[in-house]
């Protein structure tokens, strides 16, 4: 029954579709990154910190946003 109203809510919205989807994939690029990064602290012999993976990303990925929103506010 639910299964059925989640068909149609998606049918309903193309959106919701995509968004699940996109959602899904964002999810498992997150964890393998995470694992990534903590199977190279363990190479590199250094203690594994989620803050010290995390930061650098988000830092990384705040830069592309600001970047990409100022490119679009110039045309």
């Amino acid at each position: 029954m639910r299964v059925n109203k989640i068909r149609e809510v998606i049918k309903e919205n193309p959106k919701t579709r995509l968004f699940i989807q996109f959602s899904i994939i964002r999810a498992i690029y997150g964890f393998s990154v995470l694992g990534f990064a903590y199977l190279l602290t363990e190479i590199l012999n250094i203690d594994f910190e989620i803050r010290t993976i995390l930061v650098p990303i988000a830092f990384l990925m705040l830069t592309n946003r600001l970047i990409k929103y100022y490119q679009n506010k110039k045309n």
